[in-house]
């Protein structure tokens, strides 16, 4: 099989396989995917789906067929994450969804998502760079990307992933009071109950489900390390 040069990233291709025996002749149709831009952390207990230009979970939403979500105790828990970056009502770039309800594609790789295991800080390291040369220039910021992820597998240490950004102004201007935020849409049991609370001692953001009708006890959340400005 030769893929040829210019084909996009992340494309599902469809094989035709004919075959005959004798004077009968029937035809089968699978796919592959060609030029993967994403990959699964898997070294843990959560599984979760990091792409070459900021998006998580999956990479062809809403569709959210490519890709593993972010998976705990064999549930996937997440239908949409993702970064954005901005210092004004209109100086923002992002990859998740606007309000048309689609989502946007502000950032653009030139590598795919790597992963190597075991890493060289933790039992699983991750890697990519985007920039956000694909907004529209009216929202444009000029900053490039280089996106880390950790997975560590020993006990105590096996229920988080580490995210880490490393952000470069390249605009060639001064950018003054940038914003660095992720959007994550949690669904856990019944989505429609589904709460988000904020806890600014911790700079912690957390989601669970209330609902009585496929209730599901587990906590899901993200904190800064560094510790956030606001919620």
């Amino acid at each position: 099989v030769f893929i040829k040069a210019n084909v996009p990233a992340s494309t599902v291709a469809t094989m035709k396989l004919t075959f005959t025996d004798g004077a009968f002749t029937d035809v089968e149709y699978f796919t592959i995917l060609v030029n993967p831009t994403y990959q699964t952390h898997n070294a843990n207990k959560i599984q979760v789906t990091l792409t070459n230009n900021g998006k998580m979970a999956f990479y062809n939403f809403p569709t959210n067929t490519q890709g593993n979500g972010f998976i705990f105790n064999g549930v996937n828990h997440m239908f949409e994450g993702g970064l954005l970056m901005g210092n004004s009502a209109t100086k923002l770039v992002n990859v998740v969804r606007n309000t048309g309800g689609t989502q946007d594609n502000d950032f653009r790789s030139r590598t795919f998502y790597s992963l190597t295991t075991p890493g060289a800080i933790s039992d699983q390291d991750g890697f990519t760079n985007f920039n956000d040369s694909l907004a529209p220039i009216a929202n444009r910021i000029g900053l490039s990307v280089n996106m880390h992820s950790y997975e560590f597998s020993s006990l105590g240490n096996d229920k988080y992933v580490i995210v880490r950004y490393d952000i470069q102004n390249i605009s060639g201007a001064p950018v003054n009071g940038l914003r660095v935020g992720l959007f994550f849409d949690w669904d856990l049991g019944d989505a429609t109950q589904n709460y988000s609370k904020y806890d600014a001692t911790r700079s912690l953001a957390y989601a669970y489900d209330v609902g009585t009708t496929n209730h599901r006890n587990e906590y899901v959340g993200v904190r800064a390390l560094d510790s956030a400005s606001s919620c």
